[in-house]
């Protein structure tokens, strides 16, 4: 697959850590982008479609669990939600 069609991840975690290393172990076959936050990720979907979310479920704010449905409903073309 060329790099312009490459999947792309979006990875939901508000531990700065666990974003960087989700991030380097799967950027090298796709385009990953992090947020800190389930209103972060709501935004960042409606501004470009991905085909994943991977999201941590225990969050500060808005929690994975709450987020999950709300991104379905924002991005309903996204291929699946982790």
């Amino acid at each position: 697959m060329s790099d312009h069609a490459r999947s792309r991840i979006l990875i939901l975690d508000d531990n700065r850590e666990i974003t960087e290393i989700l991030s380097d172990l799967l950027n090298s076959q796709y385009d990953c982008e992090t947020v800190a936050s389930g209103e972060e990720a709501l935004e960042r979907l409606r501004q470009r479609e991905f085909h994943l979310l991977l999201s941590d479920i225990t969050m500060p704010g808005m929690s994975g669990l709450e987020t999950l449905p709300r991104a379905k409903s924002v991005s309903p073309n996204s291929v699946g939600f982790a």
